[in-house]
């Protein structure tokens, strides 16, 4: 009976597991630095890069505008058979994702990407660097020096 009691209390609780908006959690400067990059190429070719980065990263180009500096893609994860078999209520989950092109000048270009989830902005730092990565492929970027130094080996870690 408890059992029961716990099943039906946690599938009530599902509507409610729905993702709210973490940008609260950060500054404006951690915000900067996690969705803000300098690319060293070309407005057309950042964009280019950023447009293949979206769809690797499996998402649909929903709106394009390269001269606007601007791109929108969205990603839908279709949960029917959550519906189904756990619980009828299960929303389906919708990505989206913007990015924003500054020309710097006419060899580099400035970058910021945004993704919300379900209509709710979020930070996602796994995806976002995610998507750097991805950009990185296509052309060199000027990393933010923190992001630098996280990234770099030790001196003992290089010496084994």
């Amino acid at each position: 009976m408890r059992f029961s009691f716990l099943v039906l209390a946690s599938l009530l609780a599902l509507p409610a597991c729905a993702p709210k908006s973490n940008l609260h959690r950060f500054s404006q400067a951690q915000l900067s630095a996690i969705t803000l990059r300098e690319v060293d190429a070309e407005l057309t070719a950042a964009y280019r890069a950023a447009v293949d980065a979206v769809f690797d990263l499996g998402f649909t180009i929903s709106s394009s505008d390269s001269e606007g500096g601007v791109l929108t893609a969205s990603r839908k994860i279709d949960r029917t058979a959550e519906r189904i078999w756990v619980y009828p209520y299960i929303n389906d989950t919708e990505y989206a994702v913007s990015v924003l092109f500054r020309e710097i000048d006419g060899s580099r270009t400035s970058i910021r990407v945004s993704l919300s989830i379900n209509g709710e902005a979020q930070v996602d730092e796994k995806w976002i660097s995610e998507f750097w990565r991805l950009m990185r492929r296509q052309v060199l970027m000027k990393e933010p020096d923190a992001a630098l130094d996280a990234d770099a080996p030790s001196s003992v870690a290089a010496s084994n």
